[in-house]
């Protein structure tokens, strides 16, 4: 509750300086492409997950406006091929553990229509954690009933905020439907204790604008 309370006031603040003439507001879902960077590669993938949420835009000149929105992003990483070896004689079992990373996102981003209908677009995101757990993923060798609950985690020890920057463009066909492709990175830890281990985020998504 602390934290919604606090995306309203901030969104609220952000747009008081404008007219509804200068407001319009959408919605938008797509794909992430997710990965944590700093973990060992040759037992980590990146993960695809969604985002879906809200897009508002304040003109601020003809050519330039802002952005802001609010997203709910699964985002995450896959450890690879875990190889779990027995005392008896029972063969190994081998397996895909896929780690979620559940977020609320508010990028902020400054746009600029480089020509009709496209626009590039920038800025910092603020992400708040409101979630995490791992799952099975493929069973390449063996049965899922072999492996120990104790993969299964609700609530990894991750940092509630997050900070990074996102970068993209934006194209809009006619006045409603819109694409867009964008990279975040992650300033801050994932993880409590450091190490340094942070977001990188590919998206792809289409809205539509009221």
């Amino acid at each position: 509750m602390k934290n919604l309370l606090i995306i309203i006031l901030f969104l609220a603040t952000l747009t008081s300086g404008f007219s509804q003439n200068d407001f319009s507001f959408g919605l938008k879902g797509g794909v992430n492409f997710s990965d944590v960077s700093g973990l060992p590669a040759e037992v980590t993938k990146g993960k695809i997950g969604y985002h879906v949420g809200i897009v508002t835009n304040f003109g601020l000149t003809e050519k330039l406006s802002l952005q802001p929105e609010l997203l709910y992003s699964r985002q995450g990483f896959k450890n690879s091929e875990i190889e779990l070896r027995f005392e008896n004689d029972q063969a190994p079992v081998v397996f895909d553990l896929n780690s979620h990373l559940d977020y609320l996102n508010i990028p902020v981003l400054l746009s600029f229509e480089a020509a009709d209908g496209l626009s590039l677009q920038g800025g910092p995101q603020i992400g708040i954690g409101i979630g995490s757990s791992t799952t099975v993923g493929n069973v390449l060798q063996g049965s899922e009933s072999d492996i120990p609950d104790a993969f299964l985690v609700t609530g990894l020890s991750t940092n509630t905020i997050e900070v990074g920057f996102t970068a993209g463009i934006e194209y809009l066909f006619g006045d409603h439907l819109f694409a867009q492709a964008r990279y975040v990175i992650g300033f801050t830890e994932v993880f409590e204790g450091g190490n340094d281990r942070n977001n990188r985020n590919g998206q792809v998504s289409v809205g539509y604008k009221f």
